[in-house]
Formats: C-alpha cells, structure tokens, sequence
C-alpha cells in the first residue's frame, strides 16, 4: 500500500468513525462499520432505518452525518468552516432529512448549518475525539467492526483519557 493509498484508508476510517461514534452516543442502532468499497461508496455504517419525524430524532440522524465530515476536517486540521459540506452522498441525505422538519428551503439550511455547529461541538470533545481516533485506528487494522466491536473500542478509549 503506498502513502497515499494509507492517507485515503485513514481519512474513509476518519470518516466512518465519526458516523459511529456518533450513532452509539446518540443510541443510533447500527448493526456495522466498514472501509471496505462496495459500488456506491468507499465505506458506510450499517444503520437501522429512520424511527420517526421529531425534530430530536431528525437532529441525531443530521448529527450523525455530518459527525463524519466533522471528524475528517478536524483529523486534516481544516477546521475553518465546518458549514461546508465536504461529501456529496452524507449532504444530499442531511437535506433529505432537514426537508422532515422544514418546507421552506431557507429553513432548511438553517436548520442544517444549526445542526452541523453542534455536531462539530460534540466531535471535539475530548470523549469524542478519543473515540473516533480509537475506532479508525481499528478500522484501518480490520477493516469492519460490528456494533459489539465498536461498543468495545469506545468504552476502552474513554478510559484512558
């Protein structure tokens, strides 16, 4: 593997991980996360379907995606602007989702850019950015990890910080 394809495994491991560490703290149920490429992606947490239309259901679902770009921006230290979005498939589900809570257009986005500040207050963290580091690091050595596994990792990293 060469430099650069470790640097892109590490970023997608970045990127996952801040989906799932967000979905475990937000009780999100996942059954797995991977870095192995399917046809449509470079990675994804499996993820149980939408649970319903509140606006607190609506905001961990958006936490959670945009948790990933987050965690990415702050692993490249690009952390000037996280209201822009970064990934094309994360953003199109955020407005799809934001489009539950708000018809208007204008709404939405502000909903989002609300949303997408808060989720980037709780990826720095100190509990959070341990968790992350700790689940990337164990998705670039295997690849998938199932819930259990994540749980696992998670609750280790949180004791040693």
């Amino acid at each position: 593997m060469t430099e650069h394809d470790s640097a892109r495994a590490y970023e997608i491991a970045i990127h996952e991980a801040g989906h799932a560490v967000a979905a475990y703290f937000l009780k999100r149920p996942f059954s797995s996360v991977t870095i192995v490429p399917d046809d449509d992606c470079d990675g994804h947490v499996a993820c149980d379907g939408y649970n319903g239309n509140s606006k607190k259901i609506i905001t961990n679902e958006l936490i959670t995606l945009f948790a990933a770009d987050v965690a990415v921006r702050v692993a490249l230290e690009d952390t000037d602007n996280f209201c822009d979005p970064t990934t094309v498939y994360d953003d199109y589900q955020a407005e799809e989702l934001a489009s539950r809570a708000y018809k208007s257009h204008e709404r939405r986005i502000e909903f989002m850019r609300t949303v997408r500040y808060e989720a980037a207050e709780l990826v720095m963290s100190t509990e959070w950015q341990a968790a992350i580091n700790a689940v990337a690091k164990a998705l670039v050595d295997h690849k998938e990890l199932s819930y259990e596994q994540v749980a696992k990792v998670i609750r280790r990293s949180c004791l040693d910080w």
